[in-house]
């Protein structure tokens, strides 16, 4: 039987998880809504999709997979800057893959953004939202 604090670290990542999974549907669905329904401008919609999607997560983050009890002004700068780190890595894991190692590029996506999760999630566990 696994030790408590890692059961309470098992857990933390399930609704981490969960956490990406609503965020991820509820980009797609505005991705699809806002240029089609409401006409805006594609690279418009990706920005306003892209900030809803950070300050969502930023604030379940803290509130719910973390569950930080600290000032958000304190957790804000990591959680971008966290988030920016994650993101290079996912990019940097695609293209190496995908273009020096040609592997399939759909292969190269899920290798990135497995990389972006884990980094992601160890950043804001240790440094965003540490106790």
């Amino acid at each position: 039987m696994p030790s408590r604090s890692l059961r309470a670290t098992i857990h933390e990542f399930v609704r981490y998880g969960m956490i990406g999974v609503v965020r991820t549907l509820i980009g797609a669905g505005l991705l699809y809504v806002l240029p089609s329904v409401l006409g805006l401008n594609y690279i418009l919609s990706n920005v306003i999709v892209y900030s809803i999607g950070l300050a969502l997560g930023f604030f379940l983050h803290k509130r719910w997979a973390f569950r930080s009890n600290r000032r958000w002004s304190k957790e804000a700068v990591p959680y971008l800057v966290s988030f920016a780190v994650a993101y290079a890595a996912n990019m940097l894991t695609l293209v190496l893959l995908a273009e020096s190692l040609r592997v399939d590029t759909i292969i190269a996506q899920g290798a990135g953004m497995t990389v972006f999760i884990l980094i992601n999630y160890l950043a804001n566990k240790y440094w965003t939202f540490r106790t």
